[in-house]
């Protein structure tokens, strides 16, 4: 148990003067936000209408809908808690006589944290779906442990010499997973394909549940020295250094493509089923980029960066800061924002508001960022940044909002952006207290 309260305070609390005492009050906050968000969410839930299917195969449905929200939070942070040895934890791990179970344990526990929060987001939502579908709570607890561990196991079940493979495989077994619920679910589907399917569905399962249980193979991968060092952006003009910063660090490097490719996929998808509600489409590009434009702070260190002083001072740093991050966030979102702007008929109100939630995404990115100035593996960041682009989302629909005009919710959101970017730079400039002054220099 020592064993974990360290990875934790390594993980949570890094760079605190206090890391348990902070490691747990950050969970703890972070956790009771993200029930209340999912409560607030279940509440708003109207009654839905009730299916015929069986209660297996809603099961089923349950199951798969766990393994993609899992697999995406996975997908989103893996650049942030994946395993590896250039932190002080891996080093860590690597010299304490613990067994090779307890050091795979070790290294899976931020992203069981972190998934933790999500369920608890999520999960009362999850939940008040299924109980409509007359799902009994055992089913849903079973649901919840298969959907996790197969996405588990869909992540890191692969060894890395095959993770070219990986990333073929992993949109393979989420789509053959859907065609087989998609036959379970269609009334027309003969005896036949309802067993062909069941049973495939069943066995995708459990290759993807033993993948997780054998996936102790990133303990050696963590223990591989890293050989080489790739520089990348060295064709970039000087005064892009801190875009440089930004390409070199693996932990922003993978939260960019990463981000573009789930962007890719959601607009191939919006395409194909010719789905173009701009609501829907602009919270999840604000969700989007709230967790990418978490990870900036990373690049640089919590206390007496060296890039303040070549950048004129906190002001500046923090400025240069949201302006890569804005460049990168449009970027890495471009393909659903090609969606929404060729797909459909897109007004000016529709338009701003498409904007606003982008800006809000990237104010509760940089805010939750400069808060608590993330090192590498730690999570709390990108998890509060997504819980509070995720509040940012459901206020419009709390009844007392509901009513106002939408501009009046407009103007609330723009001040809220105001609000959170100012807070941001006090925040950094208690800090880091830097200010720019220009020397003269007096001629002989």
């Amino acid at each position: 148990m020592r064993l974990y309260k360290t990875v934790l305070a390594c993980t949570l609390g890094k760079g605190s003067t206090h890391p348990f005492r902070i490691s747990f009050i950050r969970l703890g906050v972070l956790w009771i936000l993200a029930i209340s968000l999912g409560v607030g969410v279940a509440v708003l839930i109207p009654s839905l209408p009730q299916t015929s299917d069986n209660s297996w195969i809603q099961a089923a449905s349950a199951t798969y809908i766990i393994q993609l929200i899992v697999s995406i939070t996975l997908l989103a942070s893996y650049g942030v808690i994946r395993p590896g040895t250039n932190d002080g934890l891996g080093k860590l791990l690597q010299i304490l006589p613990i067994s090779r179970r307890s050091h795979w344990l070790a290294l899976l526990l931020p992203s069981f944290v972190l998934n933790l929060l999500t369920i608890s987001f999520v999960g009362p939502v999850w939940y008040v779906i299924m109980s409509h579908q007359h799902v009994v709570p055992v089913m849903l607890c079973m649901a919840l442990i298969i959907g996790a561990s197969s996405a588990f196991g869909l992540i890191y079940g692969w060894p890395r010499r095959y993770r070219y493979l990986q990333w073929a495989a992993f949109p393979i077994c989420l789509w053959v997973g859907y065609k087989a619920l998609q036959i379970l679910h269609n009334p027309a589907s003969s005896s036949y394909e309802r067993i062909v399917a069941g049973n495939g569905f069943t066995a995708l399962v459990v290759i993807e549940i033993l993948l997780f249980i054998c996936s102790t193979h990133i303990t050696a991968e963590a223990a591989a020295a890293r050989s080489y060092i790739k520089i990348y952006a060295t064709f970039l003009p000087s005064r892009l250094w801190f875009q440089k910063k930004i390409w070199r660090s693996h932990i922003t490097r993978t939260g960019l493509l990463i981000t573009l490719l789930m962007s890719s996929v959601i607009a191939y998808i919006c395409n194909h089923y010719h789905f173009t509600d701009v609501t829907i489409l602009a919270g999840l590009v604000s969700l989007m980029v709230a967790a990418l434009s978490s990870d900036i702070r990373t690049t640089s260190r919590r206390k007496n960066p060296a890039e303040i002083t070549m950048v004129r001072g906190t002001f500046y740093f923090g400025a240069k800061q949201l302006c890569s991050v804005t460049l990168l966030s449009l970027l890495s979102v471009s393909p659903v924002l090609g969606v929404i702007l060729l797909g459909g008929d897109v007004d000016a109100s529709q338009l701003g508001q498409i904007c606003i939630q982008i800006f809000l995404g990237i104010s509760c990115g940089v805010f939750a960022s400069s808060l608590i100035a993330p090192a590498g593996r730690d999570v709390t960041a990108q998890s509060g940044a997504t819980l509070l682009a995720s509040g940012v989302l459901i206020f419009p629909q709390l009844p007392f909002i509901s009513t106002l005009t939408a501009s009046t919710v407009m103007a609330i959101k723009v001040a809220l952006m105001g609000s959170l970017l100012a807070a941001s730079y006090v925040i950094e400039y208690k800090r880091n207290p830097y200010t720019w002054r220009k020397t003269r220099v007096i001629p002989n």
